[in-house]
């Protein structure tokens, strides 16, 4: 969801930025998502860390989202330009629908997580292609590693059923 009042207070710059990141919410299903995991812990009752719990997964989901933005081309400044622009445009309003961004804390890291340089890391499914390939070869050492030892006691009955 992206305000048309917000969008009069940024630049082109941080309107894309934001836009990138919203995108990706909406490329993983995270409204839906997150209305769970809120249904959840609201039948968590009284248990606080239901909520820790929550409110962890929320500010690792947003980091998720700003890397994907950012691996998109994004700018991190222009994200953290965005994110203080909708603080600003919140606190005009005096809206604190949104629990996560309204925490100090929270949005302090956010920012300087932001203004850092982007680490070059393999993509999450590079890695498991990258995991499951090496599985396989070890696999197939193994059977071969085996069938040198140990193949000519089991074919040899094997052989000896087929004739």
């Amino acid at each position: 969801m992206f305000a048309p009042q917000l969008a009069k207070r940024l630049d082109d710059r941080a309107i894309e930025a934001a836009l990138e990141h919203e995108r990706a919410h909406v490329r993983h299903r995270d409204p839906l998502r997150i209305r769970a995991a809120q249904l959840v812990t609201d039948l968590q009752g009284p248990w606080p860390s239901a909520q820790h719990r929550l409110t962890s997964w929320l500010a690792a989901l947003e980091e998720a989202r700003d890397d994907e933005a950012r691996a998109a081309g994004v700018e991190g400044a222009d994200l953290a330009a965005a994110l203080v622009g909708s603080l600003r445009f919140q606190s005009a309003r005096r809206y604190t629908g949104v629990g996560l961004i309204a925490q100090p804390q929270v949005v302090q890291a956010r920012i300087a997580r932001l203004l850092r340089p982007l680490v070059d890391a393999v993509p999450p499914r590079e890695s498991s292609r990258i995991a499951i390939a090496a599985l396989l070869v070890l696999t197939l050492g193994l059977a071969v590693g085996l069938g040198i030892a140990c193949g000519e006691r089991v074919i040899r009955p094997l052989l000896a059923l087929s004739s």
